[in-house]
């Protein structure tokens, strides 16, 4: 389960990050090098019947508008490629991340989203 101070730290901050998810999907993908890792980018999340992006999904952990039905990846990934996708994505979000919020980017507006990420993605390893 994601920790509550995570959840409220992405719950204040998804408002800035859904307005700027082109900007910050854009961000991301100029900080991949490897085209591999830039059509990952583009795995999509099941939120209950629906398919999202990324960025969506990530705000989805945080606000847990349907807290039965966690986002999950839309296809399943051997654990090793969850490990790859995670270790792929994480510094170019991270940069997105700072370049989109600014000075409000802290350590723990960071870890938080990265939380959320790791959550995001065990669901479905399990």
């Amino acid at each position: 389960m994601l920790a509550p101070e995570a959840r409220g730290i992405v719950r204040a901050t998804a408002p800035a990050i859904l307005s700027s998810k082109a900007a910050l999907r854009f961000r991301m993908w100029h900080h991949l090098a490897e085209e591999r890792a830039r059509r990952s980018l583009f795995e999509e999340f099941v939120v209950g019947e629906q398919r999202v992006g990324l960025i969506e999904a990530l705000i989805e952990c945080g606000e847990q508008r349907h807290p039965h039905a966690a986002p999950r990846l839309a296809r399943q990934l051997p654990p090793a490629e969850l490990a790859r996708l995670h270790d792929v994505l994480k510094p170019a979000l991270h940069k997105a991340i700072r370049e989109v919020l600014g000075a409000t980017a802290t350590r723990a507006v960071l870890n938080a989203w990265d939380e959320t990420f790791v959550y995001l993605l065990a669901p479905a390893a399990a």
